[in-house]
């Protein structure tokens, strides 16, 4: 049997399914939390040029450690950590924001650490308003910090009350025996101090993660798709017109010995 014209080459069609593969595959990894770039488990890491460590709500009762040093963005939010001081932070020489919403920390004590951030969040955490945390106050009200909205838990007269709010009303008069400017130690270790009860940490995928997500998930899958397909034209336009008819060559050949054979051709149409 002769060659038939216009075959489709075996390898053609998974080689383009290959190709079509690594399209999706490619920007949705682009945009998944990575495993690699010493990312401490269970934590999610986005490697550079994000550099953003997530570890929130996973219930950690301390600051994790074997963080990527160049950290730029830590978010501890929804945890039960009560401390986090000087220690906690030398090793992150880049970290320029730190979420520390939702935890159980009563205090913060001055540190050079503290200082060379741009974001620390500290909503939802029972803060004990006194002197110790003057200098967050000064800080924040210089605007080289973001504070958001942290709220008083003690004394007694200030819980309910915004941090900022208080602070600017009380301590003038309850920390005049200490300057706005003055630069406390900060300590390695947690003060005794007691452990209000803590809810529940959120999930990590509540109402803002999960749109978020399934529309980037969405928009690659049928991106590949599309892309697909179009490339598939594209080669399907490139190839010209197919060739349908093939021609077929036989040999007939008549009873007795001195049958002579004709070859027969004959033309058949491929559906």
């Amino acid at each position: 049997m002769g060659p038939c014209l216009g075959t489709i080459p075996s390898l053609l069609p998974l080689l383009w399914l290959c190709l079509c593969l690594c399209l999706w595959a490619w920007p949705c990894l682009a945009f998944s939390p990575m495993s690699s770039w010493d990312c401490p488990l269970p934590c999610q890491c986005w490697p550079p040029p994000n550099q953003t460590v997530s570890c929130r709500g996973l219930g950690l009762h301390a600051f994790p450690r074997d963080l990527p040093t160049d950290t730029r963005a830590l978010d501890l939010s929804g945890n039960a950590i009560a401390w986090v001081g000087q220690a906690e932070l030398d090793g992150l020489k880049g970290l320029e924001e730190l979420d520390l919403s939702g935890n159980r920390l009563w205090t913060l004590y001055e540190g050079p650490a503290f200082l060379r951030l741009s974001v620390l969040l500290l909503d939802a955490n029972p803060l004990a308003c006194d002197c110790e945390l003057w200098w967050l106050v000064v800080a924040a009200e210089g605007g080289g910090l973001d504070l958001g909205n942290p709220q008083c838990s003690s004394p007694p007269q200030a819980r309910g009350r915004a941090l900022l709010e208080y602070a600017l009303d009380a301590f003038p008069s309850l920390c005049e025996a200490r300057a706005p400017g003055l630069r406390f130690m900060a300590s390695s270790s947690p003060p005794p101090h007691p452990l209000p009860p803590h809810p529940r940490p959120p999930s990590i995928l509540d109402e803002e993660t999960l749109p978020v997500v399934f529309t980037m998930g969405s928009a690659c899958f049928l991106g590949s798709i599309a892309l697909c397909f179009g490339l598939l034209l594209l080669w399907s336009r490139l190839r010209g017109p197919v060739q349908r008819t093939v021609e077929l060559e036989g040999a007939l050949h008549s009873s007795g010995t001195d049958a002579q054979s004709e070859a027969i051709k004959y033309t058949t149409k491929m559906m």
